[in-house]
């Protein structure tokens, strides 16, 4: 029996950590609550035209016999969340076609890429994406779900980002597509933007969004968390989070090198206007971001939690091969 746990425990090593070591308390019964609100709403507007459907005849009732309406309404959220994902994937993957194969990052052409990336999905347990470096002064990274996930990075990203930054961000969106995250949160964005027209066909989809609200916020803390079991620090994660809100926001009127001496800062807030307007500056606009602030607390405590020094412990096991103290890099 000793034996075949100890092989089990090897066993868990070797694939690497779990979304049970980072995931937020209470995750997935926010989704699933949604999730079964929206299917018994589809289930009584299906039982509905089943009924009609299913009274009189042709000659009373055009829709008599028309058993395909109830059974499209019971599909309708599933069809809603495919069919945005292929919308919203369309347009990526023209344009990595007419890029060519140079665009994929492999050891020959991004080899410290290429390794951030296998750090990270071997600490996950999870099979590398395919990856793509697009020319795009924006930083941005998508992710599309569907095989092993794809995951296309901006010049704009790269240049913005490097060292541990990176390796934040990254591992965040991979925490999302680890977590099977990206169908639903691509689907809730896009139909939630949408227009009138669009929303009204897609009504499963809608309503799921305004149920998932919270699971939305959730699920970053989830992806928040694995970032700082990647990189092993708390600060590089919040940094990454700031810096990522601030370049994709328009209208932050933050310039980079202000937000670089902002985060550079150590000790007490000194006694320098400038440092004391920029402090007031950068507080108000996390403050106007919507759950910055909270993941950023969020972050904070992770590490004092005991999922998370559980967490810090198995990676310990796995890359020293003997059991930990605990604890981890909260700087």
């Amino acid at each position: 029996m000793a034996l075949k746990r100890r092989a089990k425990k090897e066993k868990q090593a070797k694939v690497g950590l779990t979304p049970a070591d980072w995931r937020y308390p209470n995750e997935r019964g926010i989704y699933w609550q949604a999730i079964i609100g929206v299917f018994i709403v589809c289930i009584v507007a299906a039982a509905v035209a089943f009924m009609i459907v299913h009274s009189g005849n042709k000659d009373n009732n055009p829709l008599h016999g028309l058993y395909q309406i109830p059974a499209l309404i019971l599909v309708w959220p599933i069809v809603s969340v495919l069919a945005v994902n292929w919308i919203c994937a369309r347009p990526w993957k023209k344009r990595l076609k007419t890029l060519g194969p140079q665009a994929k990052v492999s050891a020959a052409n991004r080899p410290e890429l290429r390794r951030v990336i296998l750090d990270i999905t071997g600490m996950f347990g999870m099979a590398e994406p395919d990856t793509y470096v697009v020319e795009e002064e924006t930083p941005q990274i998508e992710v599309i779900a569907g095989g092993k996930g794809t995951v296309i990075l901006s010049t704009g990203l790269l240049k913005a980002f490097e060292g541990s930054q990176l390796k934040a961000a990254l591992a965040h969106e991979l925490a999302h597509l680890k977590c099977g995250h990206v169908r639903i949160i691509t689907a809730l964005l896009w139909i939630d933007s949408a227009k009138l027209w669009a929303k009204a066909l897609l009504l499963p989809g809608l309503l799921l969004g305004r149920m998932l609200g919270a699971w939305l916020d959730v699920v970053d803390y989830s992806a928040d968390r694995a970032a700082i079991l990647a990189t092993g620090s708390v600060a590089d994660v919040n940094a990454t989070m700031l810096k990522r809100a601030v370049l994709t926001d328009p209208l932050s009127q933050i310039e980079a090198d202000e937000l670089d001496e902002y985060l550079h800062e150590t000790g007490e807030l000194g006694t320098d206007s400038v440092q004391v307007e920029r402090h007031f500056k950068i507080g108000n606009f996390v403050a106007s971001v919507h759950n910055l602030r909270e993941r950023i607390n969020e972050t904070a405590a992770y590490l004092n939690t005991e999922q998370g020094k559980q967490a810090v412990q198995k990676l310990a096991e796995m890359r020293r091969g003997a059991p930990a103290a605990g604890g981890g890099n909260t700087s």
